[in-house]
């Protein structure tokens, strides 16, 4: 668990009861250098081999911060409007921690307004909304315009997380 006192010290609440550090450039301090080059490691990972994006386009860290959710918080739902990659590295969890991805497609086959179409199990292809199960060290990428938020921690300690959007040179 990395120590997040100095940060934890300058902090805004959020709607939802959880807090998010002043500091938007978390990563910057040197403190943090090892997480960010495993971060930077991964972006170029998702870059080259989930989103397969020629190699003349240079994915950077624009912004940076800490997520502090004490017991009882939630974050609310919503997305980055001002990055293209967004993610999250996730400090201090819990055995329950979470985070919760919603589709902004509602016409999906099983998801149809004129006819219902049951399923058997629910996957990626027939869920309006997915939740992945999050554990200490574990780092998420996604497109910032995803919907998400983190429901109401149960746990007695803070749920601490860092997130970080990303954008494009070239």
């Amino acid at each position: 668990i990395h120590d997040t006192t100095k940060e934890q010290e300058k902090v805004v609440k959020n709607r939802g009861g959880n807090f998010s550090s002043i500091e938007t450039n978390i990563l910057e301090l040197e403190s943090y250098k090892l997480i960010k080059d495993r971060i930077l490691s991964g972006l170029n990972e998702y870059v080259n081999d989930v989103l397969h994006a020629d190699s003349r386009h240079e994915f950077y860290i624009t912004q940076s911060w800490l997520n502090i959710n004490p017991p009882g918080s939630s974050h609310h739902r919503h997305n980055h409007s001002n990055s293209l990659i967004s993610g999250v590295y996730y400090i201090d969890t819990t055995d329950d921690d979470s985070i919760m991805f919603i589709s902004q497609n509602h016409q999906t086959v099983t998801n149809n307004p004129t006819i219902q179409i049951n399923v058997s199990e629910y996957t990626l292809a027939n869920s309006n909304s997915w939740q992945l199960p999050v554990k200490n060290n574990d780092i998420i990428f996604f497109p910032s315009t995803t919907l998400h938020e983190v429901a109401e921690t149960n746990s007695k300690r803070n749920r601490i997380s860092l997130a970080f959007n990303c954008f494009v040179k070239g």
